[in-house]
């Protein structure tokens, strides 16, 4: 007899139950993973196509541009190339809250938005 601490007494093969499950996992999350690169690359090809239309349109510059992005990128303290999470005032009842919530979490006011990209997150 075979004993192995993982599958006890005579079975030297690790249980088959949770591979199909786990092979179903891994799959759906290759296919999230593709979704989120191809969100990526049309997201990437919109931004380029606006900043060539305001660079060709406007005395804007790439420098101008650049400056602007290390600007966002510290806003929350820490240059890290993403435009993170900041903390803002419920509109109603003044607490705390994470910047982009929909409903206070304290007296449940419906937030508006002060930018479009609060409502993108």
């Amino acid at each position: 007899m075979v004993f192995s601490y993982s599958y006890g007494l005579g079975d030297a093969s690790p249980p088959i139950a949770g591979v199909g499950r786990a092979q179903s996992a891994a799959a759906q999350a290759q296919d999230e993973v593709r979704a989120l690169e191809n969100r990526l690359e049309r997201m990437k090809l919109v931004t380029r196509a606006l900043w060539e239309i305001v660079r060709d349109h406007t005395p804007i510059t790439e420098a101008m541009l650049e400056a602007k992005v290390k600007q966002i990128d510290l806003r929350d303290g820490k240059a890290d190339g993403r435009d993170g999470a900041r903390i803002s005032k419920c509109q109603k009842c003044g607490r705390t809250i994470q910047r982009g919530q929909d409903t206070c979490q304290y007296c449940g006011h419906v937030q508006g938005f002060e930018s479009v990209f609060d409502w993108i997150r």
